[in-house]
């Protein structure tokens, strides 16, 4: 039993990391999409 909750928190954890690199990825891709519409 122990080891399905370390495979749960395994996963948790690649999906927290995953998610907050490509929330990094869309907020830069946002700030330059907005920087490049103000700019003309």
């Amino acid at each position: 039993m122990t080891e399905y909750a370390l495979i749960l928190a395994a996963v948790a954890v690649v999906v927290f990391v995953t998610y907050e690199v490509m929330g990094q990825n869309i907020g830069s891709l946002v700030n330059r999409v907005d920087k490049a519409l103000t700019s003309t």
